[in-house]
């Protein structure tokens, strides 16, 4: 219930209309228009949205010029995509446990089937099945969960990227031909300095004659990706081995002392 609730969240969160909301695009697209930006800025900073965040940074720092008001634009769409990237990153996270949870269910099981293929009898495969069952369901509970899991996580990694990539191109288009000349001196409530190290910010490679530094929408990433795991492949391996090793058992003829074989008249007596 719990993962899938935690999946169910990440996919509302993600969604283009929760990151990027048509009624505060338009609302900010017209405040921009008309030259009232601090009505754009009101619209921005009563609401949450990553696209509101990332507009009101850059307002507040729109007096200190373009490197400082596209750096703190670029600032907030990181850590928006940082917050939701690491919601997405416990679905990578369970899709590593849940395989080793079910290889820890397949050596329990394989530690039975031992324990029942050293009893005598073994060949009885009814003495088997409960200890190959256990291998069994501990592997295909560990799938079940790990394989949603992972698949969810890089879908919901690329909807987040497309979508923050979205809220970026837009606030890019907001502030192409922005005065930032005529802003100067121009305090937006809550502003604060939001400069890279080195003052006027080019030692970072941003610079107001070359907008080709940083911009907002090279601050867009996908993370990283979930390494290999290799417990699977040992879970696999194990329920071969048990599977292997039944059929060799159940394999065996039982030997039943009161069946007596015909014997042709002309059998030479056997010698004991």
């Amino acid at each position: 219930v719990l993962i899938v609730w935690l999946e169910v969240d990440l996919y509302l969160r993600s969604a283009r209309r929760e990151l990027l909301p048509g009624a505060v695009v338009a609302a900010v697209r017209a405040a921009f228009r008309r030259g009232d930006f601090h009505a754009g800025y009101d619209a921005c900073a009563q609401r949450t949205g990553l696209f509101a965040t990332a507009v009101a940074a850059a307002l507040r720092h729109a007096s200190e010029g373009w490197t400082a008001s596209e750096y703190a634009a670029a600032a907030a769409l990181e850590a928006g995509q940082a917050r939701l990237q690491s919601l997405i990153a416990y679905l990578s996270l369970i899709g590593v446990i849940a395989p080793m949870v079910g290889l820890t269910g397949t050596v329990l099981g394989m530690i039975d089937a031992f324990a029942a293929m050293g009893q005598p009898g073994a060949a009885d495969p009814a003495r088997l099945s409960g200890a190959i069952g256990h291998v069994l369901h501990a592997t295909a509970g560990g799938l079940i969960v790990a394989i949603p899991a992972f698949v969810l996580h890089y879908v919901l990694r690329s909807r987040v990227a497309l979508a923050v990539r979205a809220v970026a191109e837009e606030v890019h288009e907001l502030f192409r031909g922005f005065p930032y000349a005529s802003r100067e001196g121009v305090d937006f409530r809550g502003a604060e300095r939001c400069v890279p190290a080195g003052g006027d910010g080019r030692a970072a490679g941003l610079d107001d004659s070359n907008p080709g530094g940083r911009t907002m929408a090279g601050a867009v990433g996908e993370g990283d990706d979930p390494g290999f795991q290799i417990a699977p492949m040992i879970d696999v391996l194990l329920v071969l081995l048990i599977f292997f090793m039944s059929i060799a058992s159940t394999a065996l003829t039982r030997y039943d002392p009161a069946i007596e074989l015909p014997v042709a008249p002309a059998a030479a007596p056997r010698e004991e």
